[in-house]
């Protein structure tokens, strides 16, 4: 089944339409966007966009467990992606919510709820930058595009498409228990056996990331002992190498 897509040239944020308008669209629907006003990233970072591929994807069934989308948008990302990109510059999945490419970001994920007595919705936003050809002093190292990876334009259209038609197989497969989803993240993991800086209960600690367990939570292991971190626990740090 072909997900409804509803099509603006500029708005505050697709997340945004979606929390305002959750209750008349319909579940898969797909809210996509040329340019955003406000738009946002984990912990409230802004969005800054350049002829990139901004969307989001309402979910009203299944949110026996809200959190799984983020990965499951995540897998369905990395398999259009590997399709398009040389083996020598594979996607890889960067938790919680980025997708990385030769050590820099090329999207992220942003998961939101609605909750009134209950989860009444998720959205999954998600920006990718496909056709941003230079990066601010803050970005240069940290972040990449498509275009410049692939040495051509991208169809913003087209790619949607593909990712849409991805996500509608995995999210089918998701709610009949499939969860190769998880498997796909695990063997594109960017921080696997990697050290690792964050802050946890205030404190500062460096550990090696060894995975991710069935609650989707970061598993470190630090000179003393195992922590298996929450997205919203911890702010990971020293990730990006400075050019």
């Amino acid at each position: 089944m072909a997900m409804k897509i509803i099509k603006f040239d500029t708005i505050s944020s697709t997340n945004i339409y979606i929390k305002e308008h959750y209750q008349e669209l319909e579940n898969l629907t797909c809210v996509k966007a040329l340019h955003q006003t406000n738009g946002k990233g984990r912990l409230g970072r802004t969005w800054v966009d350049r002829n990139d591929l901004l969307f989001s994807i309402l979910i009203k069934d299944n949110l026996y467990n809200p959190c799984d989308y983020s990965f499951l948008i995540a897998s369905s990302i990395i398999n259009v992606l590997q399709d398009l990109c040389p083996k020598s510059k594979a996607p890889l999945v960067k938790w919680p919510n980025d997708i990385i490419i030769n050590d820099k970001k090329i999207a992220g994920i942003l998961l939101e709820a609605v909750t009134i007595e209950k989860v009444e919705c998720v959205i999954i936003g998600v920006g990718i930058n496909t056709n941003t050809k230079d990066f601010n002093d803050e970005l240069v190292y940290k972040a990449n595009s498509l275009s410049n990876i692939l040495d051509k334009e991208i169809d913003n259209d087209d790619l949607l498409d593909q990712i849409l038609k991805q996500f509608t197989i995995d999210y089918y497969n998701y709610i009949n228990h499939d969860k190769s989803y998880k498997e796909n993240i695990m063997s594109h993991f960017y921080l696997m056996n990697k050290e690792v800086s964050f802050v946890y209960d205030n404190k500062n600690y460096k550990g090696i990331a060894k995975g991710m367990n069935e609650n989707n939570e970061l598993i470190v292991q630090t000179s003393d002992e195992v922590f298996n971190l929450k997205s919203g626990e911890v702010t990971l740090t020293n990730l990006y190498r400075k050019l």
